[in-house]
């Protein structure tokens, strides 16, 4: 117990342990890619705890690994760029949160599922990369599309909002080093604003605080440990593996929502 608060509390000890290795494995990937330890923190934590909780939990501990790659993102993001992102993040997040809000549990976990398996699949097919064949990618009213519904997706899912940017920001940058860095300081503004956004609305207590300290090791470990990988393996099929297992967590949070099994 600390300060009257004890971390976890409905939980056992191996769930608790659950939570600590699906974060070091979502940031892992975000230390590989510069993105994307949303989706699996949220999706599986899901399984466990409910699904605002998941949600909530990942938007609050996602905040230290901000403070650990703020310097590559300063040093290697496209500000350019990143503005018209922000100003179409800004206003789609606080929609996000309100609906996010409204939903019960079961409708969270359905959502959660349903639009992050729809990115997964949009993912894997290029979807993305091929639309934007079809757009004019120099409008400027573009970024602040990609920013406004990357942010509402991300406001209510917990997650997705790299994969989504992705494409525009390959695109959109001219080297590996500036889409890392981009990436990475796009979600330092929105994570700070739509962990803002939650305490407003009276999502984050000190509760949450306290249970996401508990995760902070597992997500700086889990960064360290994604540049290390990306050093050393074949990040593709690194990439390819994470999916498959994200399609299979979106499907099972599905079902629990819909009541399938319990």
């Amino acid at each position: 117990m600390i300060f009257s608060f004890t971390p976890f509390a409905n939980l056992n000890t191996v769930e608790i342990l659950l939570l600590v290795g699906i974060n070091l494995f979502g940031f892992t990937v975000r230390g590989a890619f510069g993105f994307g330890a949303g989706l699996p923190n949220v999706l599986l934590m899901s399984l466990i705890v409910p699904p605002h909780q998941a949600v909530i939990l990942h938007s609050t501990a996602t905040l230290f690994s901000q403070l650990q790659l703020l310097p590559q993102g300063v040093r290697d993001g496209n500000w350019q760029i990143s503005k018209r992102l922000i100003f179409g993040f800004f206003f789609a997040t606080i929609a996000g949160v309100l609906l996010f809000s409204s939903l019960n549990e079961d409708q969270l976990k359905i959502s959660i599922g349903l639009l992050l398996l729809i990115i997964m699949f949009a993912d894997l097919a290029n979807l993305l990369d091929r639309l934007s064949v079809l757009i004019n990618l120099k409008r400027p009213s573009v970024p602040v599309f990609y920013g406004a519904f990357s942010g509402f997706i991300g406001a209510i899912a917990g997650g997705g909002t790299g994969y989504f940017l992705a494409a525009y920001l390959k695109w959109a940058t001219k080297s590996p080093i500036s889409f890392r860095g981009t990436n990475l300081l796009m979600a330092i503004f929105y994570g700070l604003w739509r962990f803002f956004l939650l305490v407003i609305a009276g999502w984050v207590g000190w509760q949450t605080l306290l249970n996401a300290l508990i995760l902070v090791p597992a997500v700086l470990l889990g960064g360290i440990l994604g540049r290390l990988l990306s050093q050393r393996l074949k990040t593709a099929t690194f990439y390819r593996g994470v999916q498959l297992i994200l399609i299979l967590a979106a499907i099972l949070l599905m079902a629990k929502g819909l009541k399938l099994f319990e």
